[in-house]
């Protein structure tokens, strides 16, 4: 990689910084093309920059850009998606943009030992075994990709897998049917191991939406979460669970039946799950109904976006069966 930036053009890009920002909204094709452009005159002939899009959950489409380290094959992809707002807000010209991408390589593990190329890195099972992780995407919306990854499906859902980033920042690299084949995976194979990397390095958090008895929940961490139900109004609290350490797919926390079990007891009561996101899912010890589901809305009011969506149904974790199912179909994604 370019150790050393042409001090010409920085100066000449670093003039007037946010020029293109402050004076234009771009599309995200827009800012990928200005990217590309940045990328091959910050870059050294040895790295190919070419713009290549991507299909993420739901059928939603990300604007990419590949850098190929042509000596071993390395590859590296960004999405102009993750920078689109704060560069139209301002926050950060197309420079920094590079500069920031260029930065991200440089910590990757995989840039780390580059000659082993990318994704040959893969290959070595022992040596990527403990970062097999599980994830859960909406089933239908996602069915024509489903195609190409080992996959089970659960509910509504499907399980797919990744190898974990080494770095917070980075990318999972998703796992699909030519990885498993090299290393004679199934799917079932696959759940087996991110279920145990999954207990060995998930951790979980708790965050109380309603103040309304009182239930504590000691974190892993030694943290102490909080809720109340006051039986009197019927009002119940409120959850929003997810993943700490998976953070990239929080909603796996859907897999702890030990915690909703915990959760079921401690309550009273089956617990009604709003799967929010493939990040995180809202439960509830209340039946839905109109005033249940407006308080929930009102209560979580995050954006969701159509590619973090996993799904419009509501799912039940049955106190006396201990298992989840899903209470109420909602509709399809689209």
């Amino acid at each position: 990689m370019q150790e050393k930036r042409n001090e010409e053009t920085k100066t000449k890009n670093n003039t007037g910084t946010n020029t293109d920002a402050s004076n234009n909204t771009k599309s995200v094709e827009e800012l990928q093309d200005m990217l590309v452009r940045q990328m091959r005159e910050d870059l050294d002939s040895d790295w190919k920059v070419t713009p290549r899009n991507a299909w993420k959950n739901n059928h939603v489409e990300f604007h990419g850009v590949e850098l190929e380290y042509t000596p071993s094959h390395f590859k590296y992809a960004a999405y102009v998606e993750d920078f689109e707002h704060p560069f139209n807000r301002g926050a950060v010209d197309v420079q920094k943009i590079s500069e920031t991408i260029c930065c991200f390589i440089s910590h990757s593990p995989y840039w780390q030992k580059k000659e082993d190329g990318y994704p040959g890195q893969a290959v070595d099972f022992e040596e990527i075994r403990d970062r097999i992780m599980a994830g859960l995407v909406n089933y239908e919306a996602n069915r024509e990709e489903l195609q190409s990854r080992p996959h089970l499906k659960w509910l509504d859902l499907a399980v797919i897998f990744y190898l974990h980033p080494e770095a917070f920042y980075a990318e999972g690299v998703p796992i699909d049917n030519e990885m498993a084949q090299k290393w004679q995976l199934t799917a079932d194979n696959l759940l087996q191991l991110s279920f145990c990397n999954m207990l060995k390095r998930d951790q979980l958090t708790l965050r109380m939406v309603t103040d309304c008895e009182e239930y504590v929940y000691d974190s892993p961490e030694g943290e102490r979460y909080t809720a109340t139900r006051n039986k009197d109004t019927a009002k119940a609290p409120t959850i929003i669970l997810s993943s700490v350490y998976n953070n990239s797919f929080g909603a796996t926390c859907l897999f702890n039946l030990a915690l909703f079990s915990d959760l079921a007891e401690k309550l009273e009561a089956d617990l009604y799950i709003y799967p929010k996101s493939i990040d995180e899912v809202v439960i509830s010890p209340s039946e839905p109904n109109e005033d249940v589901r407006k308080r929930i809305a009102e209560e979580n009011p995050d954006a969701v976006t159509m590619a973090e969506k996993l799904s419009n149904s509501v799912y039940r974790y049955d106190r006396e069966a201990g298992k989840i199912s899903i209470y109420e179909q909602g509709e399809p994604l689209r």
